[in-house]
């Protein structure tokens, strides 16, 4: 089942969902436990002719220059803010999507940039156009992909097979 990021720490919480694959880099402290399958870095995303895509490591204040598509997700407005004040910086989004789609479009057509994680680049948008990445000079933390289940529960074997079977899944190259 798909369910927000709250109603399944909830649920492992209250013993009423087994395991689950999260944003494991969100997790708030719990009584959850963790473990991370995919460690995905961020990179600045651009169209290929915009100048910060000639440039090989690019800072968060080059970015706060540039019409900014903030991806409007989960955590993930949260974290973004976080780092960017890390570095001294306030972001100001152009544009605020909820959709992965709408900023691979904005940022293919030209209309801005975006930080994102590798785990959701493609390097064209859905009408063929562009998109492009660098790497950024100011730390910026990964997105990481993990399992969660609850401490205190009993598991059954079916949970430590599945456990098994998606960490080989993930491990599998693509």
């Amino acid at each position: 089942m798909e369910l927000s990021r709250e109603r399944i720490v909830q649920k492992l919480i209250d013993e009423e969902l087994d395991l689950a694959i999260v944003l494991a880099s969100n997790l708030p402290p719990s009584t959850l436990q963790c473990q991370t399958l995919v460690r995905s870095p961020r990179h600045l995303w651009g169209h290929p002719d915009h100048p910060l895509m000639s440039v090989d490591r690019v800072t968060l204040a080059q970015v706060a220059e540039q019409p900014y598509v903030l991806l409007d997700m989960d955590d993930h407005v949260t974290t973004v803010e976080r780092y960017w004040a890390e570095a001294g910086l306030r972001l100001e989004p152009h544009y605020r999507t909820t959709s992965i789609e709408a900023v691979r479009s904005l940022v293919a057509s030209g209309y801005g940039v975006a930080v994102l994680s590798d785990l959701v680049y493609k390097p064209w948008s859905l009408d063929g156009q562009r998109i492009v990445r660098r790497p950024l000079a100011d730390p910026v933390p990964s997105m990481d992909v993990g399992l969660a289940w609850s401490r205190s529960r009993t598991q059954v074997p079916a949970f430590f097979e599945l456990k098994v079977f998606l960490e080989r899944w993930f491990k599998t190259p693509s």
